[in-house]
C-alpha cells in the first residue's frame, strides 16, 4: 500500500522433517541405540537384542523421533495478486488502473514428511492489503486498509472492517483539474453527490467538502484453492509458486461509518459503495515465509512477524 504497503494471508505449520527435542521427556531426540539399550531394563534390553540391538524396535520412525509425534514449525504463505480495477459506468466513479494485492495466509497440518500435502480447508487467512486508487473526477486517492482487530474472512458472507488511510495526504502533486496541475490527495469515500448538495470533493469534508466514509464494513467474496497435488514438505524450499490459486476477488459495502463519527445512511452507502474498485485477477504467485517454531500461531502473531516486511 502507499504509505502502509498492500495488505493480503496463511501461517503454515509444516511436519518438520528432521526432529531436536522430545517434549515430552525432556530430552534431545534421537538418542544412540546403544544409550536406549543401556538405560533398559534387562528383560529390555534382551528385546532389543532380539531385535536387532534396539530396545525401542518399531516405537521410533528411524529419524529418532517417536511414531506419530510431529515437530510444528511456522510458516507464513505470502500470495501476491496482480489485479486490474475500472469503473464501467459513465461517467466513472473511479480511474482504471493495476495494481498488487498481498494475501497471508496460515495453514496447520499435522501431517509428516510422509505427507506434506495443503489441506484447503486448513488455510486461515489473517491478512490482506490493497493497492490505493484514484479519482481524477474528484482530485482524490482511496487506500482501503484492513482494521488491526478486524478477522479477515474471504467467504462473502462474513463482515470485515476496513478503514481509509493516509487521509489528507498526497498522493501525487500533479493530475488533476484542468491543467492537470492540481494535487491528487488522499480522501474517505464520496457518500453524497457534489451535484446534490454544491459541495468541493476535493475539500476536507470540514471546510466545505463532500461528506466522506471514513470506516467501512465489508463482505469480502474470494475465489481462493490449493492447486491440486500441490505438496509443501520440504519447508521453506518447496516450490510454492502456483501452490495458491485465486480466480475472483469482489468487496460489497454493508455498512459505513462518515469521517464525522455519523453512521451512513442508506443513501450514503450507496453513494460510497460505487466508489469501491471491480477487481479482476490477472496473475498469481506465492511464497513461503518462515516464521520460526513459536513466533506466530495465529493470525496475531503473523501480523506481528511479517507484516511489516511484506510490502512486494
Amino acid at each position: 500500500m502507499r504509505g502502509s504497503g498492500l495488505w493480503w494471508l496463511a501461517v503454515v505449520s509444516l511436519g518438520a522433517c528432521d526432529s531436536t527435542t522430545d517434549p515430552a521427556a525432556g530430552s534431545p531426540r534421537g538418542a544412540s541405540d546403544a544409550d536406549s539399550a543401556r538405560d533398559a531394563s534387562p528383560v529390555d534390553r534382551d528385546a532389543g537384542e532380539r531385535d536387532g540391538g534396539r530396545a525401542d524396535a518399531g516405537s521410533h520412525d528411524g529419524r529418532g523421533r517417536d511414531a506419530g509425534e510431529v515437530q510444528a514449525i511456522a510458516y507464513a504463505i505470502r500470495t501476491v495478486i496482480d489485479v486490474t480495477w475500472q469503473d464501467e459506468l459513465q461517467p466513472p466513479a473511479y480511474d482504471s488502473g493495476t495494481g498488487t494485492i498481498v494475501l497471508l495466509q496460515r495453514l496447520t497440518t499435522a501431517s509428516a514428511c510422509d505427507d506434506g500435502e495443503l489441506d484447503a480447508d486448513e488455510l486461515e487467512p489473517c491478512v490482506m492489503e490493497l493497492p490505493a486508487y484514484t479519482s481524477t473526477a474528484y482530485c482524490a486517492a482511496y487506500q482501503l486498509e484492513m482494521a488491526e482487530r478486524s478477522t479477515l474472512r474471504l467467504d462473502g458472507e462474513t463482515d470485515v472492517e476496513l478503514f481509509l488511510g493516509n487521509v489528507g495526504m498526497t498522493y501525487r502533486e500533479t493530475g488533476c483539474g484542468f491543467g492537470l496541475d492540481r494535487p491528487l490527495v488522499f480522501h474517505g469515500l464520496p457518500a453524497v453527490s457534489p451535484t446534490n448538495i454544491l459541495c468541493d470533493p476535493s475539500a476536507e469534508p470540514a471546510r466545505g467538502g463532500c461528506p466522506e466514509a471514513g470506516a467501512l464494513v465489508v463482505a469480502i467474496d474470494a475465489a481462493v484453492s490449493v492447486a491440486p497435488e500441490q505438496r509443501l514438505c520440504g519447508g521453506a524450499d518447496a516450490p510454492v509458486g502456483d501452490a495458491i490459486e485465486v480466480t475472483a476477488l469482489a468487496l460489497r459495502l454493508e455498512s459505513c461509518v462518515l469521517r464525522d463519527g455519523t453512521p451512513c445512511s442508506d443513501r450514503n452507502r450507496d453513494y460510497a459503495a460505487a466508489f469501491l474498485p471491480a477487481y479482476t485477477v490477472t496473475d498469481v504467485r506465492s511464497e513461503l515465509v518462515p516464521l520460526g517454531e513459536s513466533a506466530a500461531q495465529d493470525c496475531a502473531g503473523v501480523r506481528r512477524a511479517v507484516v511489516s516486511g511484506l510490502s512486494p
